[in-house]
């Protein structure tokens, strides 16, 4: 489905699916839960906002709104430079990079 799928992602691979990442998440708050340790989860799904989204379409459709080219064009180099990165305690995940780019 998508070209550079890194090796920790759960969603849109062949052999994966919710199961996987309920388990990890499951087993993750049970590690702070069992340390009384706090544990404060946070999700995104921006699967409707990105992965689908085609790029061209949305910015036509802004300029067919009027919206000024200066501003497309500063949505347009925002978004190919869009990249990921998860901070654990004091430890970084690799960046990952923005699909669509």
């Amino acid at each position: 489905m998508f070209q550079n799928v890194n090796d920790r992602q759960q969603a849109f691979k062949n052999g994966f699916n919710c199961n996987n990442a309920i388990f990890v998440l499951r087993n993750v708050i049970d590690y702070f839960n069992d340390r009384e340790s706090k544990f404060y989860p946070a999700c995104l799904d921006a699967s409707k906002a990105f992965y689908r989204m085609d790029d061209f379409k949305f910015y036509l459709t802004l300029m067919k709104q009027c919206v000024p080219v200066v501003f497309v064009n500063i949505i347009i180099n925002w978004y190919s430079k869009l990249t990921i990165m998860v901070k654990w305690n004091t430890a970084f995940t690799d960046t990952l990079k923005n699909a669509m780019a």
